[in-house]
């Protein structure tokens, strides 16, 4: 008799302890979210304990933890895969830890909250995390403008303006979601229309920090994630609302004082239009698009490029260059777009393995699109992180760092197989 008993409490304590690690596991990946875009030390400490949650909960014999590799797991993990080896071949260099690092970072949340089973209510955290996040950094960054600290609207922990509004255009997909979702498969039950125009409010908040910001990329990318989406979601209803925001956010970043220099952006077009002449920060792109091909065809490292975040090991006064860069470069940084920086930094096999990754993530929503699965707020989410950073990031920031490690939870969120019951109703809040 008395084994019977511990037996029967043993079995009862498995399921509460793994409940428990489960709710430390949503409360890090949540916690990690609102941090992600302010705070860099936080930022870096929450990866940290999410990580180790997740793992200690599948340890413990926690759901998820014998599934096998899909094919979208190992297109990710390739992604690390190359790094490592890169990084191997070319070590030692200086940025080599923060390269392989970041790496690890985004395959591992992507792969962790793809194995994970997190409810319709949890997801709508994740969401207000995103978003209230982001709006906390758009408040602090108008403050550094205030006091002089800045010249243009950033986010704190995510860095200059190009950067900073591609972070900002993927969380306008998350608030869109959240305001379109029940509007496109209301949920049963009593209406939630309380938490609609708060998100109303966060969306129209978002599009002018995003507009404020004056970023020619960033704004392109979401005129082509709103574009696709606009096509996808066949609803005139909520094709015309977000036509609306867009125009009306657009409209009152245009009319109010050039506080954040965001006049730049139409005064940069126009004279691009009309004198096809370009200005300073543009010669600077085309020189780094310049140098990116010249080290792709002289370089001498082909296959794996010379190591990821190590654009600046580049020795320019080695390079033969047929006319004379647009403008002169004085410190490297990255190439200005995505795909000559990964064939710089990770070389042919980075590429493939990162065109490759994009390719299975398009493929995994287009079939969730098909299936009549895809009326819910991460999805949507999903499509625009997929879009926003490769057009945005052919003009600018490559694929790493903030803006990738927000597109990477948000793939995982959206295409995690064996959900739970709920799952396909992310609309609102509970």
């Amino acid at each position: 008799m008395p084994p019977r008993r511990v037996t029967s409490i043993a079995a009862h304590a498995a399921p509460a302890r793994d409940a428990a690690w489960h709710r430390a596991e949503v409360a890090a990946l949540a916690a990690l979210l609102f941090v992600l875009p302010i705070l860099e030390a936080p930022k870096n400490v929450l990866v940290v304990v999410f990580f180790a949650i997740w793992l200690a909960r599948r340890f413990s014999g926690g759901a998820g933890a014998t599934r096998r590799l899909d094919a979208v797991e190992f297109a990710a993990l390739s992604l690390l895969a190359v790094a490592a080896i890169s990084t191997a071949i070319n070590r030692p260099y200086p940025n080599q830890l923060k390269g392989i690092k970041d790496v690890l970072c985004y395959t591992l949340l992507f792969v962790f909250v793809y194995r994970s089973r997190f409810s319709s209510g949890e997801k709508a955290l994740f969401a207000h995390a995103a978003v209230w996040g982001v709006v906390a950094g758009l408040a602090w960054g108008v403050a550094d403008v205030w006091r002089g600290r800045h010249a243009n609207l950033e986010l704190h922990s995510v860095g200059v303006v190009t950067h900073s509004a591609l972070y900002v255009g993927i969380v306008v997909a998350i608030a869109f979601g959240m305001v379109a979702a029940p509007l496109l498969r209301p949920s049963p039950g009593p209406p939630r229309g309380r938490a609609r125009p708060l998100w109303i409010i966060a969306l129209l908040a978002l599009l002018v920090g995003l507009f404020a910001m004056g970023s020619r990329s960033s704004v392109l990318a979401i005129g082509a994630a709103f574009g696709a989406l606009g096509l996808l979601i066949r609803d005139w209803h909520v094709r015309g609302a977000t036509a609306a925001a867009l125009v009306a956010a657009f409209v009152a970043v245009i009319i109010m004082p050039d506080a954040f220099q965001q006049s730049r952006m139409i005064s940069k077009m126009s004279r691009l239009a009309t004198t096809h002449e370009l200005d300073n920060n543009d010669r600077l792109r085309l020189a780094m698009w310049q140098i990116a091909v010249a080290q792709i065809t002289q370089g001498g490292a082909p296959l794996f490029g010379n190591g990821p975040r190590n654009f600046s090991g580049i020795a320019v006064d080695r390079l033969h260059f047929d006319r004379p860069l647009a403008e002169p470069v004085s410190t490297l940084n990255h190439a200005h777009n995505w795909a000559l920086n990964t064939l710089v930094e990770e070389g042919v096999a980075g590429l493939v393995a990162l065109v490759w990754f994009f390719a299975m993530i398009a493929r995994a929503l287009a079939a969730q699109w098909r299936a009549d699965q895809w009326a819910s707020w991460p999805w949507s989410a999903a499509v625009a992180a997929l879009i926003i950073p490769i057009v945005g990031g052919t003009f600018g920031t490559p694929w790493y760092q903030e803006h990738v490690w927000l597109a990477m939870i948000l793939f995982g969120l959206a295409l995690a197989p064996g959900g739970p019951p709920d799952a396909g109703r992310e609309g609102s809040p509970p």
